[in-house]
């Protein structure tokens, strides 16, 4: 099953795309209720833009566990040029839409109390960076939102992340067992960190 869009013209005043989210599972005995294969064969059709959002996923716990100013400048980078890469993708195509949730007025209401509290925050930069962060996840959702035209993507995505869990977690146990580390953190700098990415 894919998304079905409705080309937009790019000069329209309307944006209409349904949303991923509102779809219902593939029925039992469908061709992408059952994913079988290992996870090369499953990545070896992916698109280009599927592979940038795999490599965000892997890279972004790695590089100094994402907290970091050098790792945190990586991410942003890689959710710009996704963005560059949507938009691009639209207007080559001659059309441009834009993924409608469910949950979008919430999320608009959140980023504006966020841009207020900026404003009148008494910590401006502390502040002005902490809202690129929110819009930066607000960005990627809808990212994924675009790019993930089955479910078959979202096993993809899910075997990822579990791959990623669990070599954060041998990791974790190596450090603690064989190198004596007190409070194993991965490849965070933090433990509490590694713990909420685990969980």
């Amino acid at each position: 099953a894919t998304i079905s869009t409705i080309p937009i013209q790019l000069i329209s005043d309307d944006v209409i795309n349904p949303t991923f989210f509102q779809r219902q599972p593939p029925a039992p005995g469908s061709s992408n209720h059952h994913i079988p294969g290992s996870i090369l064969n499953h990545l070896r059709c992916s698109t280009p833009e599927f592979f940038l959002l795999v490599a965000l996923l892997i890279f972004a716990p790695l590089i100094e566990g994402g907290t970091t100013h050098t790792a945190v400048m990586g991410i942003r980078l890689m959710i710009l040029l996704l963005l560059a890469v949507y938009l691009l993708r639209g207007i080559w195509a001659g059309t441009l839409s834009f993924p409608r949730l469910p949950i979008t007025h919430a999320i608009v209401a959140y980023l504006n109390i966020a841009v207020i509290s900026c404003v009148f925050s008494p910590y401006t930069n502390q502040s002005l960076q902490w809202l690129i962060v929110l819009f930066s996840y607000a960005a990627l959702l809808y990212l994924i939102v675009g790019f993930i035209t089955s479910w078959t993507d979202v096993a993809k995505l899910l075997m990822v992340l579990v791959g990623i869990g669990l070599f954060e977690a041998i990791w974790a146990l190596i450090q603690g067992w064989w190198l004596g580390q007190p409070r194993p953190s991965g490849t965070f700098f933090n433990p509490n960190f590694l713990a909420g990415y685990l969980t």
